[in-house]
């Protein structure tokens, strides 16, 4: 009886110790600053991003005669996954640089942008959502488990850039 209560213990302690991980990295995207960024989004940027942890690669090099003995598929999997996670931050920057250009959008016509509103609420929780999950499989893709897929993460920033281009370009309400 006293192995069972120790799994779940040991279960829940990890689960903890996973969770505050997970805040703490996405707490860090909150304060990600692009720096020279041209203002504009554009999902072509973002497209090597969605190939960048592509087993494929991995698993040619992994073929190849000593490979694995000199470190080179560890050190391709970590260098990927840092260039991966550069792009989260830009990502996340470009999507709070979008937000705010909603939000003063909002602010300086609010009747005429009143439905953007509650779409900049759904936005944000998509966008957080998403990025949750990407790192959540970041965390099962180091211990060998799933795949990453950031596709609806950057799908997500997309949707925000149309409805900021459809707002600016009519002086009606947005569809969303």
């Amino acid at each position: 009886m006293n192995f069972v209560w120790i799994s779940i213990l040991t279960g829940l302690c990890a689960a903890t110790a996973g969770l505050v991980v997970l805040v703490a990295r996405l707490l860090s995207y909150r304060h990600s600053y692009a720096g020279d960024t041209s203002g504009e989004f554009s999902m072509e940027r973002y497209e090597p991003m969605l190939r960048l942890l592509d087993s494929r690669d991995v698993d040619f090099l992994a073929r190849q005669p000593g490979a694995a003995e000199s470190g080179g598929v560890d050190r391709l999997k970590r260098d990927r996954r840092r260039v991966f996670r550069m792009y989260l931050r830009e990502l996340a920057a470009d999507f709070q640089e979008m937000h705010a250009q909603a939000r003063e959008l909002v602010a300086a016509a609010p009747e005429q942008h009143a439905d953007l509103v509650g779409m900049l609420l759904r936005q944000q929780v998509a966008f957080w959502s998403a990025l949750a999950a990407v790192e959540s499989q970041l965390a099962l893709d180091l211990l060998g488990l799933g795949a990453v897929n950031p596709r609806r993460l950057v799908e997500v920033a997309g949707s925000l850039r149309s409805a900021i281009e459809r707002a600016t370009a009519s002086p009606g309400p947005v569809a969303v």
